[in-house]
């Protein structure tokens, strides 16, 4: 039952936010604010964070993912990769390759910062419960698309 409300009162909090960016006339934040706010509930469920550990965990995640956002940022090529010459390819390949490395070297530092908030158990579902929520997503947006379609 807390739980529950923990996560009405998360994806309310973060809803709330989504209002002022409407207002803004900014629908894209707006699409953003309300998937990161079902992923917030959906997490908080999967974990099961307490109160206590949902207010350490939340900041220490958010965190890392903005990190990791600026990490992946550098993987996405200036021009497509078709009309790359030998010496961009290789460029790329190369800082691909480092900005994997960056993320793995995250990865491991914030598995430990989260280990120092919640038990081995809920970081260890982490991973898995990020990859249940983005399954749920792209069925949901793919059904929305078959709807909006007519299929």
């Amino acid at each position: 039952m807390k739980l529950k409300f923990i996560a009405i009162m998360l994806f309310a909090f973060v809803y709330s936010l989504t209002g002022v960016q409407a207002q803004q006339g900014n629908k894209k934040g707006q699409i953003g604010d309300r998937i990161q706010a079902q992923m917030v509930a959906y997490l908080t469920s999967e974990l099961s964070l307490t109160p206590q550990e949902a207010e350490k965990f939340w900041p220490l995640y958010n965190e890392y993912k903005n990190k990791e956002r600026l990490v992946k940022r550098g993987q996405i090529p200036s021009k497509a990769i078709d009309l790359m010459n030998e010496g961009e390819a290789s460029a790329f390949l190369n800082n691909t390759l480092e900005a994997e490395e960056k993320e793995l070297e995250l990865k491991k530092y914030y598995t430990k910062e989260f280990r120092k908030v919640l038990p081995a158990t809920k970081v260890a579902k982490l991973q898995q419960a990020e990859r249940g929520f983005k399954k749920e997503l792209i069925k949901k947006i793919s059904k929305q698309n078959r709807n909006e379609r007519g299929d």
